[in-house]
């Protein structure tokens, strides 16, 4: 017995993007750094601590973004932060 196989592919659709828009995560970044800022955390600061101050704050941010945060605010500090 043989069987013939449609020989075109058949193009599959990308999933839809899921969580926010990259403009969204940068904001969310952004008022991060604002936050570590006004609880007074130093610059040079690693995530844990970043994690410990926000959190006892009240403020609560997913690793991610308190990870992004603590990289711009050590490249600031260092003087290798690009700018747009």
């Amino acid at each position: 017995m043989v069987t013939e196989i449609d020989a075109e592919p058949v193009a599959t659709p990308l999933p839809e993007p899921v969580g926010p828009e990259p403009e969204a995560v940068d904001e969310l970044v952004e008022e991060c750094i604002r936050d570590l800022d006004r609880l007074g955390v130093q610059p040079d600061a690693g995530a844990p601590t970043a994690r410990k101050a926000l959190r006892e704050s009240g403020r609560h941010y997913g690793n991610d973004t308190i990870a992004s945060a603590v990289k711009a605010r050590k490249s600031l500090l260092s003087g290798t932060a690009t700018t747009p």
